[in-house]
């Protein structure tokens, strides 16, 4: 994206946002900050407010899908005391 129009792009409060790209309700404000605070969401700070844009959370949402683990990865770990030994 031409550096132009990322200036030119809207801007959305972290509450706008939620509700804007994820009516469902999921996604809530807290959870977009959780995402700032772990570098996987850029945005910009004016006043002491977060502000994004569309780009940005688009990104977040490619980042996860880039990032997710295969479906055998995923179930619970084995406790050290539980392994058995064979």
């Amino acid at each position: 994206m031409s550096e132009v129009k990322a200036a030119m792009e809207p801007r959305y409060d972290l509450r706008e946002a939620a509700a804007r790209f994820f009516p469902g309700g999921q996604i809530i404000r807290d959870k977009l900050k959780h995402q700032i605070r772990w570098g996987r969401l850029d945005a910009e700070m004016v006043c002491g407010q977060y502000f994004v844009t569309e780009s940005a959370l688009l990104s977040m949402c490619q980042g996860h899908q880039r990032n997710a683990l295969p479906a055998t990865d995923l179930r619970e770990p084995q406790p050290a005391g539980d392994q058995q030994h064979g």
